[in-house]
């Protein structure tokens, strides 16, 4: 019978000790951690695009409620209101108070979004801005509101 001996333990190792095991594991857990932080950033990323898209279509929308209004309404000034700093009293117009609980409401532009319409005759045709303020998920800590100015000749 043949007695084995370790002293003379081959020089080429098979398998893998517990100090590479444990590397490998810290390597992956580092690299997992980024690719969940840059979710993290991608999503807050598309929050603030669908913000932006939102209020860019409540932009047109009120304009193309502008562009059906009787020039009346326009030139008397029934839409100059600014839903930022003062609140609907009862008297304008139906499509303007629609599209202010609309803004107001909507969950994609936070709780502080509020919107604007200004009009004024120029010649033969109205120069129009729709303004509508928002809280921008990337700059909510901050406080500062966001804005979308959009002009039209009508």
């Amino acid at each position: 019978m043949k007695r084995l001996s370790y002293a003379g333990v081959r020089k080429s190792q098979k398998g893998s000790s517990l100090i590479e095991v444990m590397i490998a594991i810290f390597v992956i857990s580092v690299g997992m951690l980024g690719v969940a932080g840059l979710q993290l950033k991608t999503m807050a990323n598309n929050q603030s695009q669908l913000s932006r898209s939102t209020v860019v279509i409540y932009g047109y929308i009120m304009l193309e409620n502008l562009r059906v209004a009787s020039k009346s309404d326009l030139t008397s000034g029934a839409y100059n209101f600014d839903g930022c700093q003062s609140t609907l009293s009862g008297t304008e117009p139906a499509t303007l108070t629609s599209w202010l609980t609309s803004v107001k409401s909507d969950p994609a532009l936070g709780d502080n979004a509020c919107g604007a319409v200004t009009c004024s005759a120029d010649s033969d045709s109205f120069l129009c801005k729709v303004t509508v303020s928002w809280q921008d998920v990337l700059t909510s800590d901050t406080g500062v509101l966001e804005k979308v100015v959009t002009e039209a000749r009508l």
